[in-house]
């Protein structure tokens, strides 16, 4: 090979290195943003919901002061003649309220003659429409939370979309047909030519359908977001439900009921009927951020471990990659979505051992704090330990709740195996934390490191 084909090849190695990098750094930001969006809309929510629940009781107890007091005003200046008149209007009032059946005419309200009469029902009926402020207050939280899952999604999907195409341009010769040669003149190159059939593409693939998006990862990358998604009837409901909300102001249409498959979605809810307005409650919000959460995360490791086969270390960093992510949610507590995510993270065959044994021990950990300890006792009971870090004896250790033989292994380990701040941090060891030798533990290497920096600082 002569010199000048050598320096060809390694500066074609370098381009395709710094590619590669960039779309590397390209796809930690997109995992990275959905991964923040989620948990700020999850966190907007769990600080909202409560004030507006707290919001709600207080205009009920003032509800009930007021009517305790209107009823005594009403009962000291009323005649027996003007309380029998109250009566007759609130039990006609009570009979059209709750009649069961359309054919059956409904009772005229009686007539009120009296200005007493007429003044204590207009403040009845006033404070009883007070509540309704606050559960539109509740209803469109809860709306603009599931509408704003769904436009994050909707990024996600137009991101990946475009590292495809990026990565793999040629994939845009597979259409039927790409430009004609009078609109190839438009362009003055290319690539401005690729860009906008790239970004038309895009464009009629956000339109489509849930089915349709899964049919494109499924054709283009051999992902199969089905797998991805923790119930698939009930992800597309989402969608559906969203579509109905900005289009229809809630009420069901023939589409939603037809796009729905009410068979799968059954047990979480009933099959409404046209025409009915639904609404959108806590349990379900909650329910949609947990699989919108899981759901994208795992499609942007999917596509991710397609496009770069072998950028594990960023896919997998603590900082911006799946770790990270697994981290927070541990962190917080939230365990079901947790759970799902290193289930998918310890079949991972082109994660490192290393990432594959922290997603196991986590996932044991998921299950356990979920109370469904009885899972997997066998599973971390079986396992061997003997050939592997000290951290994976000690945490395994701590799952058992084998305090004595956590305590003799944990000092040679702290500093080494296990960091100091990750001793202090990790949920995995918090079956251990009530005894008080791990304050000690901690306190000695504290005061271990503190002496070794002041020697380094001293020579």
């Amino acid at each position: 090979m002569t010199r000048q084909k050598q320096n060809k090849t390694t500066s074609s190695q370098e381009t395709e290195s710094e590619l590669k990098s960039k779309e590397s750094s390209k796809l930690s930001s997109v995992f990275t943003r959905y991964a923040d969006s989620i948990t700020a809309l999850r966190e907007f929510f769990s600080r909202l919901n409560p004030f507006v629940a707290k919001m709600k009781r207080g205009i009920k107890r003032e509800r009930q002061a007021y009517i305790r007091e209107i009823i005594r005003d009403f009962g000291q200046r009323a005649s027996k003649d003007e309380v029998e008149e109250l009566g007759n209007f609130l039990e006609s009032l009570r009979g059209r309220v709750t009649k069961k059946s359309k054919k059956v005419r409904a009772p005229r309200a009686a007539e009120v003659t009296s200005p007493l009469v007429e003044e204590f029902a207009l403040k009845l009926l006033k404070v009883i429409f007070r509540d309704v402020p606050s559960d539109f207050h509740r209803e469109l939280l809860n709306k603009s939370i599931l509408m704003s899952l769904v436009s994050y999604f909707e990024v996600l999907v137009a991101d990946l979309a475009h590292a495809f195409y990026r990565i793999a341009p040629d994939a845009i010769s597979t259409d039927d047909k790409v430009l004609s040669v009078n609109e190839l003149k438009q362009f003055s190159s290319i690539d401005e030519a690729l860009r906008s059939i790239i970004s038309d593409r895009i464009d009629k693939l956000l339109r489509e359908s849930v089915n349709d998006w899964r049919e494109f990862f499924q054709s283009r990358m051999k992902i199969d977001m089905k797998l991805l998604v923790p119930e698939w009837a009930q992800w597309n409901e989402y969608f559906q439900r969203r579509h109905i909300m900005v289009h229809a102001g809630g009420r069901v249409t023939e589409r939603y009921l037809s796009n729905v498959d009410w068979e799968q979605v059954e047990p979480f809810m009933s099959k409404p009927s046209l025409g009915d307005t639904l609404t959108i409650d806590d349990a379900y919000i909650e329910q949609a951020i947990n699989a919108f959460e899981v759901s994208g995360l795992l499609l942007c490791q999917e596509v991710w471990r397609k496009l770069l086969p072998g950028d594990n270390e960023t896919r997998y960093s603590g900082v911006t990659g799946l770790t990270d992510a697994i981290y927070r949610r541990l962190l917080s507590r939230h365990w079901y979505v947790a759970e799902l995510l290193t289930a998918w993270g310890e079949q991972d065959r082109e994660a490192s051992e290393d990432h594959m044994l922290i997603c196991k021990f986590n996932r044991w950990l998921c299950i356990k704090r979920q109370e469904r300890w009885t899972e997997v006792e066998g599973e971390v009971r079986a396992f061997d330990c003997s050939a592997k870090n000290r951290r994976y004896v000690l945490v395994r250790a701590s799952l058992l709740e084998r305090p004595d033989e956590f305590f003799e292994l944990l000092p040679a380990a702290v500093g080494t195996d296990i960091p100091i701040r990750a001793l202090k941090e990790w949920p995995i060891l918090d079956e251990m934390r009530g005894d008080p030798r791990f304050a000690k533990v901690i306190k000695e290497a504290e005061e271990k490191k503190e002496a070794e920096e002041k020697k380094e600082a001293e020579q």
